[in-house]
């Protein structure tokens, strides 16, 4: 299964082999030399978070191409609906790995997740709270359990369209 994304991952693992000795060569002939571990604290954390990053767009993935694909919805719903469900499907992913076994997995916090949320500009001027998002992780959670995501779905993109408009009423008695 997915033979294609662990040939392109092994690809690219080559790649980092290949040029990292003429990377630090050449840095070095800029700078100096760096001991390998203070270079290490800089780039570890970064090959270290690369499961964290393909559980979440592979929930991308699933989110677009098997239930918003046949939707059409309007761009800021779509995008709402798409980074909501991913964030909350990487976690609920990330926590059954790590309660299986994988304790490497990063599972973020609600708190970070929401953080990484508000930085995204369909929901920069929307009235959304931390406890609105994890109240609709908490339904998600019982959705998934009881396998009936299409429901939750439903609810969410409500909750968008909610958001939006209410967003829209506001700008308009603001002008």
């Amino acid at each position: 299964m997915y033979s294609n994304i662990i040939k392109i991952v092994e690809e690219n693992l080559q790649r980092v082999r290949e040029i990292l000795p003429r990377v630090a060569s050449m840095l070095s002939e800029y700078f100096g030399e760096l001991e390998e571990t203070r270079a290490e604290k800089y780039v570890k954390p970064v090959l270290e978070s690369l499961p964290h990053v393909v559980i979440h767009e592979l929930a991308h993935a699933y989110v677009n191409e098997k239930i918003l694909r046949s939707m059409q919805l309007p761009k800021n719903v779509h995008v709402f609906v798409d980074e909501v469900l991913a964030r909350l499907i990487e976690r609920k992913i990330s926590s059954r790995l790590k309660s299986s076994g994988y304790k490497w997995v990063l599972v973020e916090t609600l708190e970070e997740q929401f953080e990484e949320l508000k930085h995204y500009s369909v929901l920069k001027d929307v009235n959304f709270t931390l406890e609105d998002y994890v109240k609709l992780y908490n339904e998600f959670e019982k959705s998934a359990s009881s396998k009936q995501l299409e429901d939750f779905v439903d609810k969410l993109i409500h909750v968008a369209q909610k958001l939006y408009a209410e967003s829209f009423d506001r700008s308009q008695a603001v002008s």
